[in-house]
């Protein structure tokens, strides 16, 4: 089986993308370089065959395909984050 090339990094990534509306603004949160953001993106658009973002002369929109993977990823980010939560409270 190939390994999955949704990672919750990329998916914060997305998330970040999206709040911010840039990636230079997505990239500052983060505490990371513009073109990292850039390439994260590029190489999961490139590993699920798929565009994440449409450029709309400057600015970059979510594709259908896009919506649907940060609204799915959204959901995951907020069960790893109970996870990390309930396992605290166990510990």
């Amino acid at each position: 089986m190939d390994r999955n090339p949704i990672t919750i990094e990329v998916l914060e990534t997305l998330d970040a993308i999206d709040r911010r509306g840039s990636f230079a603004k997505a990239a500052e949160e983060l505490n990371k370089a513009t073109s990292a953001i850039s390439y994260a993106v590029q190489k999961l658009e490139e590993q699920l065959d798929i565009a994440l973002f449409q450029r709309q002369g400057r600015r970059s929109v979510l594709t259908p395909a896009g919506k649907l993977v940060l609204t799915e990823g959204r959901e995951i980010l907020s069960v790893t984050a109970r996870l990390a939560d309930k396992a605290k409270e166990v510990a």
